[in-house]
């Protein structure tokens, strides 16, 4: 069975419309602008836990993290219930690219090529070869290696394109290797940004698979570290000087990420529709003290009988706890939310924390009081305990940037309807949409709804809208594991997690 048309998925994490707007209203944005005049874009609405590992998942499946299996950045990919729109696709004996794309390790054997993303725990690639391209996103303590590294791959990384340019950038870096850290990490990214998309845009050459997906993770990570020198007004403590030599970095990588975009679209050429989107916004940590806080409570919630030693997340300013453990839901979530509700500052009753149960699936724990001259208060806690504000709450001045709920969508191409504005568009509606761009029924059970105000009329006159009851028919799904983290893969992982402010 022959696709109706092929597909690329652009991934752009973080990406927000709060940076892409003035960007391209000073013309520093070519190709994104151009796609969007001649497609139909709109704003992606992500979830409240905004984890990579589960939004990417909600994106690729069409269904909720409920559905399909994962819950956190520890998540592996044995635990997912269902199945990817690439593997429906393989599974139909289309050739697939999967480039960096979270939750993919180890790699699956199918028809095309899988380079896991970040959160893999070796080099494993599909097919075993190309390791080659997957070595430089690891080491051994979990961040991204040198630039030195990238280049010492020397005549060898050249089959798989690296460009003049790429090289180039990473002599820049190497000239500045005892510059600042806040320097050296942006001209990493960089480096990274080009590194990919060579690689990348060789393998959608040699493959042209039927589907294909990259993401890029820097606008991200800038995001986080970042923002206050793009905003320094918002942050009392930025210095002139900072401001003035970082204040740029957040909108260079997304002009990066824009030249990355027009050499995508050139190597895909006419064959492909093409999806840019974003899993989330991200904003400014909006404090006046300028301060990162964020609710540190694993400690106290495991000395009062609650597991939290695989069952948290810091995503931003936001504690999750989730519900899935068992000694959690039997300690009762009522008593559990009463108790967090009634921490309170020992001079002035203050309640330092705000928690709330979230789709009965976790408890949402906020900030409610945060003043950096609490540090050494004492606070009480329900049943007389007592610590200090600072053993119970963290403050990062390293993080300004937090996620946000609103992301970007933008598709254009064959069966993209040209000039057209979609308002909000869900996660889980992308790959209904995919499904429905290469001629295949959407599945009753997916959460999701095909972008129908995106698709040109003659497309859908052409290719109406189909429906099959669902694609996990028994003996071809997914068969979850009961497959844990060992202590030295989940000490990886956070090692990863900390260096990007997630821990």
């Amino acid at each position: 069975m022959s696709m109706t048309n092929k597909v690329l998925l652009i991934g752009l994490d973080s990406a927000t419309w709060r940076v892409i707007d003035p960007l391209m209203a000073a013309g520093r944005l070519p190709n994104l602008a151009g796609l969007m005049a001649r497609g139909s874009y709109g704003t992606m609405i992500s979830e409240t836990y905004s984890a990579s590992p589960v939004v990417w998942t909600s994106i690729a499946t069409g269904k909720t993290p409920d559905k399909h299996g994962v819950e956190d950045f520890f998540t592996p990919q044995s635990q997912l219930r269902v199945k990817r729109v690439w593997e429906i696709l393989a599974e139909q004996g289309e050739t697939v690219g999967i480039y960096q794309y979270l939750v993919t390790w180890p790699p699956k054997p199918l028809d095309g090529f899988v380079i896991p993303g970040w959160l893999a725990l070796d080099d494993q690639t599909h097919p075993p070869e190309l390791s080659l391209i997957k070595s430089f996103k690891s080491s051994e303590k979990g961040g991204a290696n040198s630039v030195a590294d990238y280049l010492a791959q020397g005549g060898r990384a050249l089959r798989y394109g690296v460009r003049p340019r790429t090289a180039g950038l990473g002599a820049s870096y190497l000239r500045r290797r005892n510059s600042p850290a806040l320097e050296r990490g942006f001209r990493a990214k960089r480096v990274d940004i080009s590194l990919s998309t060579d690689y990348f845009c060789n393998l959608l050459d040699r493959y042209r698979p039927s589907f294909a997906a990259t993401i890029y993770y820097q606008s991200d990570s800038v995001g986080h570290f970042y923002w206050k020198y793009m905003e320094p007004e918002r942050f009392p403590r930025v210095s002139a000087e900072d401001a003035a030599a970082y204040g740029q970095v957040i909108p260079q990588i997304y002009a990066d990420l824009d030249v990355a975009l027009g050499r995508l679209l050139e190597t895909a050429g006419d064959d492909y529709t093409i999806l840019v989107m974003s899993d989330h916004g991200m904003g400014p940590i909006d404090h006046p003290s300028g301060y990162l806080y964020r609710p540190k409570l694993a400690s106290l919630l495991e000395d009062l009988g609650y597991n939290t030693d695989q069952d948290h997340a810091l995503i931003g300013i936001d504690f999750y706890l989730f519900l899935g453990d068992q000694e959690l839901e039997a300690a009762g979530v009522d008593d559990l939310l009463a108790l967090v509700n009634g921490i309170v500052i020992q001079e002035t009753g203050e309640q330092v924390f705000e928690a709330r149960l979230v789709d009965e699936q976790y408890v949402l724990i906020q900030m409610k009081t945060a003043r950096p001259e609490l540090k050494d208060s004492a606070v009480n806690v329900p049943g007389g305990r007592t610590y200090t504000y600072g053993e119970l709450v963290s403050t990062n001045e390293k993080t300004s940037g937090t996620h946000e709920i609103e992301g970007i969508f933008v598709a254009a191409g064959p069966g993209i309807k040209p000039g057209g504005k979609l308002g909000d568009v869900r996660l889980v509606d992308v790959t209904p949409t995919v499904l429905a761009l290469t001629g295949r029924p959407v599945a009753q059970d997916m959460d999701g709804q095909v972008l129908q105000d995106a698709l040109d009329d003659r497309f859908l006159a052409a290719n109406p809208i189909r429906f099959v009851d669902s694609y996990e028919t028994p003996g071809n799904g997914h068969d979850v594991e009961d497959v844990e983290l060992s202590l030295a893969e989940r000490e990886y992982l956070e090692d990863r997690l900390r260096s990007l402010g997630y821990m």
